[in-house]
């Protein structure tokens, strides 16, 4: 066969690092004509690597999933798969290491400290935690900033429209979900107008309010991070810096295992200022350790 009529190779799309980029379609490759992708795709590697390509991206939609086979019996491994298709990868420069990038490491997660002109946060129960109270939050949609995706959750949840002020701190934890890390950003928000009214997402929630910030940080029904935020709501609310900056301190649970490295500005020392002035036993204090990133 002729590299002249070879589709995968017509279709090709080199990019700045000198890899190659084939996405499978109907049009390049008929489900008629899929007992031919072998041939064709070893056709094409042996032409990328004589020139001097250094890797393949291959996405197979779901429609051709029978192709995966022959993909891997060429060396293709997954990268990753979404809704629709998966991506294949192949290393195909001779002597050097790969140095094709991992696919997607963490989960972004987002929480709103609304506060209310009345010093009052807005909190929320989620069905499946029973009385423990929260921030109302989620995920991260791609391509979303983190202000709107504060704002836009808080809504989804609760019926509030907010505005946001700044970040309250940024907290990270190891071995999240399918072996991902877990970014959770706090963002401190205020209601556009003290008309706003609670409406309840009864799909996800089982009680939303308004907490006055003090029974808040005395609540027993909240954990030592969401205390320790709080603390930085309250300092930012009295005028204390509101900006995050690379500096922190490790939050355990006492006395779990878990370990959350909680990231904190200029609100640190504030924060743990209000907290001392608060009677907690032992288990509702978090466990604070210097955090240091050297190498």
């Amino acid at each position: 066969m002729e590299t002249s009529s070879n589709a995968l190779l017509a279709n090709e799309k080199v990019d700045v690092f000198n890899g190659v980029t084939v996405s499978i379609t109907h049009t390049i490759l008929p489900l008629s004509e899929a007992p031919t992708f072998g041939s064709l795709l070893r056709q094409a590697l042996d032409k990328w690597v004589a020139d001097g390509r250094h890797a393949v991206w291959l996405r197979i939609p779901i429609s051709h999933g029978t192709l995966v086979g022959a993909a891997t019996e060429q060396g293709f491994d997954f990268h990753h798969a979404q809704p629709g298709y998966a991506m294949l990868t192949k290393w195909i420069l001779p002597g050097k290491p790969s140095t094709l990038p991992g696919y997607a490491s963490h989960f972004i997660g987002v929480g709103g400290f609304v506060v209310n002109s009345k010093a009052e946060v807005l909190v929320v129960q989620e069905k499946q935690y029973g009385k423990h109270w929260k921030l109302p939050g989620g995920l991260v949609e791609p391509g979303e900033d983190l202000a709107r995706a504060a704002v836009r959750e808080v809504f989804e949840e609760t019926g509030v429209r907010c505005r946001f002020l700044g970040l309250l701190a940024v907290r990270e934890k190891h071995g999240y979900l399918w072996g991902r890390d877990d970014l959770y950003f706090v963002a401190h928000l205020e209601p556009t107008s003290d008309a706003e009214q609670i409406t309840m997402c009864e799909t996800e929630l089982a009680a939303c309010q308004w907490m006055p910030l003090e029974a808040y940080l005395s609540s027993d029904k909240i954990n030592p991070i969401s205390r320790h935020i709080a603390a930085c709501a309250k300092a930012a609310v009295a005028g204390a810096s509101a900006s995050v900056e690379v500096c922190g301190v490790q939050i355990q649970y006492a006395p779990a295992t878990d370990k959350y490295h909680t990231f904190f500005s200029h609100l640190n020392g504030p924060a743990q200022a209000v907290l001392s002035g608060l009677s907690l036993d032992s288990a509702q204090k978090p466990v604070y350790k210097p955090y240091e990133a050297t190498l």
